[in-house]
C-alpha cells in the first residue's frame, strides 16, 4: 500500500513538473538532437560568445584549460 502511495505521489510531481516546464525540456531536446558542431554547443551551453566567434573560440579555450 505504502509503494503504491508513494507511486502516484512520484508520477505526480514528474508529469506536473514536465507539463509546466514542457516548452523548456522540449526546445533542449530539439537543441541538443540537431546536428550542431561540438564548439557551437558549449559556446549555447555556457553562454559564451556574446562578442563574436573570435571571443566565444577563445573563452572555450580558458574553459578547456580550468
Amino acid at each position: 500500500m505504502v509503494v503504491a502511495i508513494s507511486f502516484v505521489v512520484f508520477s505526480s510531481v514528474f508529469f506536473s513538473y514536465y507539463f509546466m516546464n514542457q516548452n523548456e525540456i522540449d526546445s533542449r531536446i530539439i537543441q541538443n538532437t540537431i546536428n550542431v558542431d561540438p564548439e557551437k554547443k558549449l559556446v549555447n551551453q555556457y553562454s559564451v560568445g556574446e562578442y563574436g566567434s573570435d571571443h566565444a573560440h577563445a573563452q572555450l579555450q580558458s574553459l578547456s584549460m580550468v
